[in-house]
């Protein structure tokens, strides 16, 4: 199991970390990946992915599913990149999850 990665996030936009950009890039000569948003999780895959869309790899991404986050966890797996919200703001205040791990199952 690969460790995840933190990265801020504001408004649903993040920037991926450059070694994930990096890996995603060369993976895909063409720059095109595959997306697909589930309850909780948001997939990027050089390969197609059921009920994924097509779209071009940017350092930066916006995902409406991530508005109210303000910490995201990144684990890059074999068969693709998994990114879920860790922190976010409510109600209540600045919640959190229990683990990211229990997602990349």
């Amino acid at each position: 199991m690969t460790d995840p990665t933190f990265i801020p996030c504001a408004g649903g936009l993040f920037t991926l970390p450059p070694e994930i950009s990096a890996s995603l890039n060369e993976a895909s000569p063409k720059g095109l990946i595959y997306v697909r948003q589930d309850d909780e999780t948001f997939t990027i895959s050089v390969e197609r992915i059921q009920d994924g869309r097509r779209r071009r790899l940017a350092n930066e991404m916006k995902v409406a599913m991530f508005r109210t986050a303000t910490k995201l966890a990144i684990l890059n797996l074999p068969e693709g990149v998994r990114i879920m919200a860790v922190e976010w703001r409510s109600g209540k205040g600045l919640r959190q999850t229990s683990s990211p791990y229990h997602y990349a199952v």
